[in-house]
């Protein structure tokens, strides 16, 4: 099921629920991915608030000096706004900035659309349910559409992003992922799956410390060395219980996810 309620959206599945929020600046605030709220209405009742950036961060602009968007937790991330850690988007534009700025412009709420171009999750019984969100860059002709679709019998939530450009201007893309996921504490553990040839799928368990933990391949496939899908768990957790979020890119090909904890102990999931 998805909702929308003032500005907010509320994303259900049997046992889980997805929130994201406008901001007032026209980002969207990631508020909560987890076991399945019930009877939620204002986004104000669990939204980060903040009087001011902290310590040596950014404010966002002069009509918000009180936005710091380095210590938000954000559906979509770029660069020169104020948010330094790793994005979900990297673009290069004709006159070589690399600044770029998404605002929230409209939704769409509807049954699941195919992604045309690559293979994408679907529902055989046409239950399932998409939002689409469609953000403006501030300057140039360019729209970034964020895709969610529910699953609920599966408590399955999926992801993907397209940009479109518009105008006529060419813009050089140097990344462009389908899912970003911030959270406000990092006690976790983050495992990928690494191997060789008859020797694949080997864990790997990694601490989510301050720093950068990557998994990728470059090889034009998913790769025996890199698997594409990982997880992220609670320290405690095990295969019967505890808290955890896997990830997996649906297609094969070149790939990147990352875990980005920065010194304020927030911490960043990235994949595509």
């Amino acid at each position: 099921m998805i909702q929308q309620k003032n500005d907010m959206f509320i994303l259900n599945t049997d046992h889980t629920s997805y929130l994201i929020s406008v901001l007032p600046s026209k980002h969207l605030e990631h508020l909560y991915y987890g076991a399945k709220v019930e009877g939620l209405t204002d986004s104000l009742a669990i939204t980060e608030k903040m009087n001011f950036p902290q310590g040596n961060s950014l404010s966002y602009s002069e009509k918000f000096p009180n936005l710091g968007l380095e210590n938000k937790n954000l559906e979509m991330s770029s660069y020169g706004k104020g948010d330094i850690r790793e994005p979900l988007i990297e673009l290069v534009f004709p006159n070589g900035s690399t600044t770029s700025d998404f605002l929230y412009e409209r939704c769409e709420i509807g049954p699941v659309k195919p992604l045309n171009s690559l293979p994408c999750s679907y529902d055989e019984e046409n239950k399932a349910m998409q939002l689409d969100l469609y953000l403006k860059e501030a300057i140039y002709d360019l729209t970034l559409i964020l895709s969610y679709r529910v699953y609920e019998d599966s408590d399955v939530i999926t992801r993907s992003t397209t940009l479109v450009n518009v105008g006529d201007q060419v813009i050089e893309i140097n990344r462009i992922l389908s899912t970003q996921l911030d959270f406000s504490e990092t006690d976790y553990i983050f495992s990928n799956f690494t191997g060789a040839w008859v020797r694949e799928m080997n864990r790997n368990d990694h601490e989510c410390l301050p720093g950068v933990i990557s998994n990728s391949s470059y090889t034009g496939t998913s790769s025996n060395r890199n698997n594409p899908f990982v997880m992220l768990a609670k320290k405690h957790t095990t295969e019967d219980h505890g808290e955890c979020y896997g990830i997996n890119l649906v297609y094969s090909g070149n790939h990147y996810e990352a875990v980005h904890v920065d010194g304020s102990r927030k911490m960043r999931l990235l994949s595509g």
